[in-house]
Parts: structure tokens; C-alpha cells; sequence
């Protein structure tokens, strides 16, 4: 039986990929391991998906815990994928740029798949850009990075795109099945230590793309 504060603890070490699917709790799941790392005064870099980031649920769910949301949600950088591409761009480009320039971050990318089930998108397209995805979590979990990766259930009319999902399996450390009756979620926040400092690496690049891409939370 897995908790949230253990699958936050993972997390509080280097090179580490949490990948949640399932329903109902993925997002809940993906909202707690994030305030979790909140709490230990640390940013959260946060790849939106499917447009659902649930600003009422966090911060409900802080002032339940006795905390001030308003400070967290400043900690939390929020980039809006609303096309394939531009989640390719956020997440093999504008992603490891951040976290390089923070590296004590982690990073939760939220329902990647949700563009995919969209029967607009070729299914080949949507291959092509869930493996250059997984190549692209690989290879921020190689350089130390931590990452949670979400993936709800594909809408009924897309089954057959439920594929998808083995693609990303390869990147994870770990996967979770929120779906499965024997695994639980706290009800409350962990404060995991933050991880050693690996020092902060400044990267160039395209000052456009950067300051275009991450917004705070409030």
C-alpha cells in the first residue's frame, strides 16, 4: 500500500519519475506531492495538459491543512500546452531550461495525453510526440531532475488510443495505478527535506520562449 507521503519521499531524491494514471484521484495525487514539495519551500514547475489545473482544490485543500495558499501558489509556474506541439516545445524545450536554471525543482506534467485523445490529431502524429516526450522525461531523470507525470483515462471514444500510455512507461522510476483499491492517498501534506543543492546552471537561449512560457499560479 502505497501513501502520498511515501510516493512524496521519493521525490525528495534526485533522478526520480512518478508516473500516476487512472481515476479519479491522478490530479489529487499530482496537487498533493506538489504542495508537498511547496511546503518545503521549494518551486514547482508545472506542465498543464488538458487546461484543468485546479486552483480551488489547492488551495482549498491549504487553508484545510492550516497554511496560507497564497504563497505557495506564487512557488507554482504554470506552462498551458493547448496544442501537440506545443507541448513537444514545453516539454523537450522550455521544461529542462527551467529546471536547469533552478535544478532543486520539481516538475509535475499533467496529462500529457489529454492532447493525444483529440481524434483531430493524427495517431501517428501522437505517437511520434509521446515518444519524443518519454525520451525527453528520460533524460531530465538522467541529469537528477524530479518529475511526476499524470495521465488520465482516455474518454471512451478513444480507447483505442489507450496505447499511448506504454510509451511513457519506459521513462518512469516509478508507476502508480490511482485506480487501484490498494493504494491510498493521505489526507494530509508531507514536508520532505529538499534535496542536495546541485548548484544552478545558467542557460541561454530564446528570452522570448522563457518568459513567454511559465506563469505563477496567482
Amino acid at each position: 500500500m502505497l501513501t502520498i507521503q511515501e510516493a512524496a519521499e521519493l521525490l525528495a531524491q534526485p533522478s526520480q519519475v512518478v508516473l500516476l494514471y487512472g481515476e479519479p484521484d491522478v490530479r489529487i495525487a499530482a496537487l498533493r506531492i506538489a504542495v508537498s514539495a511547496l511546503l518545503a519551500g521549494e518551486t514547482v514547475f508545472w506542465v498543464e495538459g488538458a487546461n484543468r489545473f485546479d486552483l480551488y482544490t489547492l488551495t482549498e485543500a491549504a487553508k484545510k491543512w492550516g497554511v496560507d495558499p497564497h504563497p505557495l501558489l506564487r512557488r507554482i509556474k504554470i506552462a498551458r500546452a493547448f496544442t501537440v506541439h506545443q507541448l513537444d516545445t514545453l516539454v523537450t524545450r522550455s521544461l529542462p531550461r527551467a529546471l536547469r536554471e533552478r535544478p532543486d525543482a520539481p516538475a509535475v506534467i499533467s496529462d500529457p495525453l489529454a492532447l493525444c485523445w483529440d481524434d483531430e490529431v493524427p495517431y501517428a502524429e501522437a505517437r511520434r510526440v509521446v515518444q519524443r516526450l518519454a525520451v525527453a522525461i528520460r533524460g531530465l531523470a538522467s541529469g537528477g531532475f524530479r518529475l511526476v507525470v499524470t495521465c488520465s483515462d482516455p474518454p471512451a471514444h478513444d480507447r483505442d488510443r489507450a496505447g499511448l500510455l506504454d510509451l511513457l512507461r519506459p521513462a518512469a522510476t516509478r508507476i502508480i495505478d490511482t485506480a487501484d483499491p490498494e493504494v491510498t492517498f493521505g489526507a494530509g501534506p508531507t514536508s520532505p527535506s529538499p534535496p542536495p543543492s546541485r548548484g544552478r546552471t545558467k542557460v541561454g537561449g530564446d528570452e522570448k520562449e522563457k518568459s513567454a512560457a511559465w506563469k505563477p499560479a496567482t
